[in-house]
């Protein structure tokens, strides 16, 4: 079963078992695979700032010399806020159209039960794995 299909379908299926409406999974799908791809891009850059002291140096020069008197706490917003809605237009646009979403969902409708239940095993290792290697990561750099 594709990753994307147990992605988009368990969403559908878990919102409609609620009575409401179905469609409303895509939104919650979009938003989970633009959390991944930020984890990614923020793995990435965690492993730079490691295997290069000269990136560290500049990002600390730059830091030093701009971003002073923010917290880290603001910082992270005016740096995630941007990049979240970035990641969430690529994906929304390329792999969780609509059209696609219905697709999705229809193929993952036909899978048996048995197979439903283990899916969610299929989505949430992939996500822990990647929040391991930047709790990792973070702490080495």
């Amino acid at each position: 079963m594709p990753f994307l299909e147990i992605l988009y379908g368990s969403q559908f299926e878990e919102i409609k078992k609620m009575g409401k409406d179905g469609n409303k999974g895509r939104l919650n799908a979009n938003i989970f695979l633009s959390v991944m791809l930020m984890m990614v891009l923020g793995i990435i850059f965690l492993g730079l700032k490691i295997l290069s002291g000269q990136f560290s140096q500049e990002l600390s020069g730059f830091y030093d010399s701009y971003l002073d008197g923010f917290s880290g706490r603001s910082l992270g917003k005016i740096i995630a806020i941007p990049f979240m809605a970035i990641s969430y237009l690529i994906v929304s646009k390329t792999v969780g159209t609509e059209a696609k979403f219905k697709i999705y969902t229809e193929n993952y409708m036909q899978y048996p039960e048995d197979v439903k239940k283990q899916s969610n095993k299929k989505l949430l290792v992939p996500f822990f794995v990647l929040f391991a290697c930047i709790i990792l990561l973070g702490f080495m750099a």
